[in-house]
Protein backbone atom coordinates (compact mmCIF):
# COMPACT_ATOMS: atom_id res chain seq x y z
CA UNK A 1 0.00 0.00 0.00
CA UNK A 2 2.91 2.33 0.66
CA UNK A 3 3.82 2.14 -3.01
CA UNK A 4 0.44 3.36 -4.18
CA UNK A 5 1.22 7.12 -3.86
CA UNK A 6 4.52 6.56 -5.64
CA UNK A 7 2.92 4.76 -8.57
CA UNK A 8 0.12 7.33 -8.68
CA UNK A 9 2.64 10.19 -8.92
CA UNK A 10 4.64 8.31 -11.54
CA UNK A 11 1.50 7.69 -13.59
CA UNK A 12 0.57 11.38 -13.44
CA UNK A 13 4.08 12.38 -14.56
CA UNK A 14 3.92 9.96 -17.48
CA UNK A 15 0.52 11.31 -18.49
CA UNK A 16 1.81 14.90 -18.35
CA UNK A 17 4.84 14.00 -20.44
CA UNK A 18 2.58 12.26 -22.92
CA UNK A 19 0.36 15.32 -23.15
CA UNK A 20 3.41 17.51 -23.85
CA UNK A 21 5.06 15.02 -26.22
CA UNK A 22 6.10 17.05 -29.25
CA UNK A 23 5.18 15.89 -32.75
CA UNK A 24 7.95 14.55 -34.96
CA UNK A 25 7.18 17.06 -37.70
CA UNK A 26 5.32 20.34 -37.92
CA UNK A 27 4.05 22.35 -40.89
CA UNK A 28 3.96 26.07 -40.19
CA UNK A 29 2.12 28.70 -42.20
CA UNK A 30 3.86 32.04 -42.75
CA UNK A 31 2.86 35.20 -44.58
CA UNK A 32 4.48 35.43 -48.01
CA UNK A 33 5.35 39.15 -47.94
CA UNK A 34 5.96 40.61 -44.48
CA UNK A 35 9.61 41.60 -44.76
CA UNK A 36 11.64 41.14 -42.63
CA UNK A 37 9.35 39.19 -40.31
CA UNK A 38 8.12 36.40 -42.59
CA UNK A 39 8.39 36.30 -46.37
CA UNK A 40 9.53 34.32 -49.38
CA UNK A 41 12.73 35.32 -51.19
CA UNK A 42 13.02 35.70 -54.95
CA UNK A 43 14.36 32.16 -55.02
CA UNK A 44 11.22 30.88 -53.29
CA UNK A 45 12.94 30.27 -49.95
CA UNK A 46 11.05 31.10 -46.71
CA UNK A 47 12.97 33.72 -44.75
CA UNK A 48 12.55 36.15 -41.88
CA UNK A 49 12.78 36.36 -38.11
CA UNK A 50 9.85 34.00 -37.59
CA UNK A 51 11.31 31.41 -39.95
CA UNK A 52 14.54 31.50 -37.94
CA UNK A 53 12.61 31.38 -34.66
CA UNK A 54 10.57 28.31 -35.56
CA UNK A 55 13.57 26.64 -37.19
CA UNK A 56 15.40 27.06 -33.88
CA UNK A 57 12.25 25.76 -32.13
CA UNK A 58 12.42 22.62 -34.26
CA UNK A 59 16.15 22.23 -33.77
CA UNK A 60 15.94 22.52 -29.98
CA UNK A 61 12.98 20.16 -29.73
CA UNK A 62 14.08 17.68 -32.42
CA UNK A 63 11.06 18.37 -34.57
CA UNK A 64 11.22 18.53 -38.35
CA UNK A 65 9.79 21.91 -39.36
CA UNK A 66 8.57 22.88 -42.83
CA UNK A 67 7.06 26.18 -43.94
CA UNK A 68 4.15 26.97 -46.22
CA UNK A 69 3.71 30.57 -47.36
CA UNK A 70 0.54 32.39 -48.39
CA UNK A 71 -1.78 35.28 -47.68
CA UNK A 72 -3.64 35.46 -44.39
CA UNK A 73 -6.88 34.14 -45.91
CA UNK A 74 -5.02 31.29 -47.61
CA UNK A 75 -3.27 30.34 -44.37
CA UNK A 76 -6.54 30.28 -42.45
CA UNK A 77 -8.13 28.04 -45.07
CA UNK A 78 -5.14 25.69 -44.98
CA UNK A 79 -5.23 25.61 -41.18
CA UNK A 80 -8.90 24.65 -41.20
CA UNK A 81 -8.27 21.98 -43.83
CA UNK A 82 -5.38 20.51 -41.83
CA UNK A 83 -2.80 21.27 -44.52
CA UNK A 84 -0.77 23.19 -41.93
CA UNK A 85 -0.52 22.68 -38.17
CA UNK A 86 -0.28 26.31 -37.09
CA UNK A 87 -0.01 29.91 -38.26
CA UNK A 88 3.15 31.60 -37.02
CA UNK A 89 1.62 35.08 -36.82
CA UNK A 90 -2.09 35.47 -36.15
CA UNK A 91 -3.68 38.89 -36.86
CA UNK A 92 -5.31 40.60 -33.88
CA UNK A 93 -8.77 40.41 -35.47
CA UNK A 94 -8.78 36.62 -35.80
CA UNK A 95 -10.42 34.53 -33.09
CA UNK A 96 -8.52 31.25 -32.88
CA UNK A 97 -6.74 29.39 -30.07
CA UNK A 98 -3.36 31.07 -29.75
CA UNK A 99 -0.14 30.91 -27.78
CA UNK A 100 1.09 33.56 -25.42
CA UNK A 101 3.04 36.38 -27.15
CA UNK A 102 6.46 35.06 -28.10
CA UNK A 103 7.81 37.88 -30.29
CA UNK A 104 7.15 41.59 -30.92
CA UNK A 105 7.07 43.55 -34.19
CA UNK A 106 7.37 47.32 -33.84
CA UNK A 107 5.55 49.87 -35.98
CA UNK A 108 6.60 53.54 -36.09
CA UNK A 109 4.88 56.70 -37.31
CA UNK A 110 6.96 58.50 -39.94
CA UNK A 111 6.59 62.05 -41.23
CA UNK A 112 8.72 64.49 -43.18
CA UNK A 113 11.22 66.29 -40.96
CA UNK A 114 9.39 69.60 -41.38
CA UNK A 115 6.13 68.08 -40.14
CA UNK A 116 6.36 66.38 -36.75
CA UNK A 117 3.33 65.00 -34.93
CA UNK A 118 2.43 64.94 -31.27
CA UNK A 119 -0.02 62.10 -30.64
CA UNK A 120 -1.75 60.20 -33.39
CA UNK A 121 -4.91 59.71 -31.33
CA UNK A 122 -5.54 63.46 -31.29
CA UNK A 123 -5.27 63.98 -35.01
CA UNK A 124 -7.27 63.05 -38.07
CA UNK A 125 -4.58 62.04 -40.52
CA UNK A 126 -4.21 60.57 -43.95
CA UNK A 127 -1.98 57.60 -43.18
CA UNK A 128 -0.10 55.46 -45.66
CA UNK A 129 0.56 51.80 -44.97
CA UNK A 130 1.73 48.72 -46.82
CA UNK A 131 -1.47 46.75 -47.32
CA UNK A 132 0.03 43.55 -45.87
CA UNK A 133 0.70 45.33 -42.56
CA UNK A 134 -2.84 46.49 -41.79
CA UNK A 135 -4.17 43.22 -40.28
CA UNK A 136 -1.45 43.36 -37.63
CA UNK A 137 -2.32 46.78 -36.24
CA UNK A 138 -4.74 47.19 -33.35
CA UNK A 139 -8.01 48.76 -34.64
CA UNK A 140 -7.94 51.57 -32.07
CA UNK A 141 -4.63 52.80 -33.50
CA UNK A 142 -6.37 53.75 -36.74
CA UNK A 143 -9.78 54.81 -35.44
CA UNK A 144 -9.38 58.56 -36.10
CA UNK A 145 -7.37 58.42 -39.29
CA UNK A 146 -7.95 57.72 -42.96
CA UNK A 147 -5.91 54.74 -44.10
CA UNK A 148 -4.46 54.59 -47.62
CA UNK A 149 -2.93 51.36 -48.90
CA UNK A 150 0.22 51.09 -51.03
CA UNK A 151 2.20 48.30 -52.64
CA UNK A 152 5.68 49.62 -51.76
CA UNK A 153 7.46 51.98 -49.40
CA UNK A 154 8.73 54.03 -52.34
CA UNK A 155 5.13 54.75 -53.36
CA UNK A 156 4.40 55.82 -49.80
CA UNK A 157 7.37 58.20 -49.64
CA UNK A 158 6.53 59.69 -53.04
CA UNK A 159 2.96 60.40 -51.89
CA UNK A 160 4.31 61.85 -48.65
CA UNK A 161 6.56 64.29 -50.54
CA UNK A 162 3.65 65.29 -52.79
CA UNK A 163 1.43 66.01 -49.76
CA UNK A 164 -1.11 63.31 -50.60
CA UNK A 165 -0.63 61.69 -47.18
CA UNK A 166 0.37 63.24 -43.84
CA UNK A 167 2.36 60.33 -42.43
CA UNK A 168 2.82 56.60 -42.72
CA UNK A 169 3.16 53.58 -40.43
CA UNK A 170 5.92 51.05 -40.95
CA UNK A 171 8.34 48.71 -39.29
CA UNK A 172 11.69 50.50 -39.11
CA UNK A 173 13.92 47.73 -40.40
CA UNK A 174 11.54 46.80 -43.22
CA UNK A 175 11.54 50.45 -44.33
CA UNK A 176 15.31 50.75 -44.36
CA UNK A 177 15.76 47.46 -46.19
CA UNK A 178 13.20 48.41 -48.84
CA UNK A 179 14.31 51.97 -49.72
CA UNK A 180 17.77 52.34 -51.23
CA UNK A 181 18.08 56.07 -51.87
CA UNK A 182 18.42 59.39 -50.06
CA UNK A 183 14.64 59.67 -49.47
CA UNK A 184 15.30 58.18 -46.04
CA UNK A 185 17.10 61.43 -45.12
CA UNK A 186 13.81 63.34 -45.50
CA UNK A 187 12.05 61.44 -42.74
CA UNK A 188 11.61 62.15 -39.06
CA UNK A 189 12.47 59.01 -37.08
CA UNK A 190 10.57 58.65 -33.79
CA UNK A 191 12.35 57.31 -30.72
CA UNK A 192 9.45 55.14 -29.55
CA UNK A 193 7.22 52.81 -31.58
CA UNK A 194 3.63 53.80 -32.22
CA UNK A 195 2.54 50.21 -31.69
CA UNK A 196 4.24 46.92 -30.87
CA UNK A 197 2.39 43.99 -32.35
CA UNK A 198 2.51 40.95 -30.04
CA UNK A 199 2.99 37.82 -32.10
CA UNK A 200 0.92 34.73 -31.34
CA UNK A 201 1.02 31.36 -33.05
CA UNK A 202 -2.43 29.90 -33.63
CA UNK A 203 -4.00 26.49 -34.19
CA UNK A 204 -7.48 25.58 -35.40
CA UNK A 205 -10.31 25.26 -32.90
CA UNK A 206 -10.33 21.82 -31.33
CA UNK A 207 -6.55 21.43 -31.51
CA UNK A 208 -5.84 23.13 -28.18
CA UNK A 209 -3.57 20.30 -26.93
CA UNK A 210 -1.05 21.37 -29.56
CA UNK A 211 -0.86 24.80 -27.89
CA UNK A 212 0.63 23.31 -24.74
CA UNK A 213 3.20 21.51 -26.88
CA UNK A 214 4.05 24.73 -28.70
CA UNK A 215 4.37 26.66 -25.44
CA UNK A 216 6.68 24.00 -24.05
CA UNK A 217 8.83 24.12 -27.18
CA UNK A 218 8.98 27.93 -27.06
CA UNK A 219 10.22 27.72 -23.47
CA UNK A 220 13.21 25.68 -24.69
CA UNK A 221 14.52 28.63 -26.72
CA UNK A 222 17.02 30.49 -24.55
CA UNK A 223 17.14 34.31 -24.28
CA UNK A 224 20.55 34.27 -25.99
CA UNK A 225 19.16 32.35 -28.97
CA UNK A 226 16.22 34.74 -29.25
CA UNK A 227 18.50 37.77 -29.04
CA UNK A 228 20.64 36.35 -31.85
CA UNK A 229 17.57 36.04 -34.09
CA UNK A 230 16.46 39.58 -33.25
CA UNK A 231 19.96 40.94 -33.91
CA UNK A 232 20.09 39.25 -37.31
CA UNK A 233 16.85 40.84 -38.51
CA UNK A 234 16.97 44.08 -36.50
CA UNK A 235 20.45 45.55 -36.98
CA UNK A 236 20.04 48.53 -34.64
CA UNK A 237 23.47 49.95 -35.49
CA UNK A 238 22.82 50.10 -39.24
CA UNK A 239 20.34 51.72 -41.58
CA UNK A 240 18.80 54.99 -40.51
CA UNK A 241 20.88 55.07 -37.30
CA UNK A 242 23.89 56.09 -39.39
CA UNK A 243 24.20 59.93 -39.54
CA UNK A 244 24.05 60.07 -43.32
CA UNK A 245 24.06 63.88 -43.46
CA UNK A 246 27.32 64.00 -41.52
CA UNK A 247 28.79 61.24 -43.67
CA UNK A 248 27.94 63.07 -46.89
CA UNK A 249 29.34 66.38 -45.60
CA UNK A 250 32.53 64.61 -44.51
CA UNK A 251 32.96 63.04 -47.95
CA UNK A 252 32.48 66.41 -49.66
CA UNK A 253 35.03 68.07 -47.35
CA UNK A 254 37.56 65.30 -47.97
CA UNK A 255 37.11 65.57 -51.74
CA UNK A 256 37.53 69.33 -51.63
CA UNK A 257 40.69 69.03 -49.55
CA UNK A 258 42.07 66.44 -51.94
CA UNK A 259 41.33 68.74 -54.90
CA UNK A 260 43.06 71.70 -53.22
CA UNK A 261 46.05 69.51 -52.41
CA UNK A 262 46.25 68.27 -55.99
CA UNK A 263 46.16 71.84 -57.36
CA UNK A 264 48.87 72.90 -54.89
CA UNK A 265 51.14 70.00 -55.88
CA UNK A 266 50.63 70.71 -59.59
CA UNK A 267 51.45 74.38 -58.97
CA UNK A 268 54.69 73.50 -57.18
CA UNK A 269 55.70 71.17 -59.98
CA UNK A 270 55.09 73.87 -62.63
CA UNK A 271 57.14 76.37 -60.65
CA UNK A 272 60.07 73.97 -60.52
CA UNK A 273 59.81 73.31 -64.24
CA UNK A 274 59.80 77.04 -64.96
CA UNK A 275 62.76 77.60 -62.62
CA UNK A 276 64.78 74.81 -64.23
CA UNK A 277 64.00 76.13 -67.72
CA UNK A 278 65.10 79.70 -66.93
CA UNK A 279 68.28 78.99 -64.98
Amino acid sequence: MRLTPFFTTLLLLLLCQGALALPKQLTIGIHNNLKTLEFVSRDGVPQGALVDFWSKWGENNRVQVTFVAGTQSQLKDQLQAGAIDLIANLPEQEDLPRTKPYYAYHYYLYTLKKFQLAKLARLNLRLGIIKEDEPFLAPEILSKSTLLHFDSFQQIINNLKQGKIDAFIANDISLVFAVHNTDLLLLNYPDEPLYSHPLHAAVWSGNEPLLAQLEYGISQISPIEKQAIEAKWSPATLGYKIPWTLVIISIVVILCCALVMAVWLVNIRLRRQVFNATH
